[in-house]
């Protein structure tokens, strides 16, 4: 997924109704920002690499969710 292709209107869209945690939170505005890899946002959040791809993971997984439902 290039989060980078998200519109807005998607954006406010899915931050208004993927109930993300603090941490999805914080890393989804980090995936949209597009100004570091992965490395820099673990780096930056002092997070686990395993930590990080969990929550990325459900991040994909809730924007899915969301839009599908959306979409019908």
């Amino acid at each position: 997924m290039r989060y980078s292709e998200l519109i807005r209107r998607d954006i406010d869209y899915i931050n208004d109704h993927a109930a993300w945690t603090d941490d999805q939170a914080t890393i989804f505005k980090h995936l949209l920002a597009g100004k570091l890899t992965d490395v820099g946002v673990m780096q930056t959040l002092h997070i686990s690499d395993r930590k990080y791809y969990r929550i990325k993971k459900e991040i994909k997984k809730k924007i899915e969710t969301v839009l599908r439902e959306r979409d019908g």
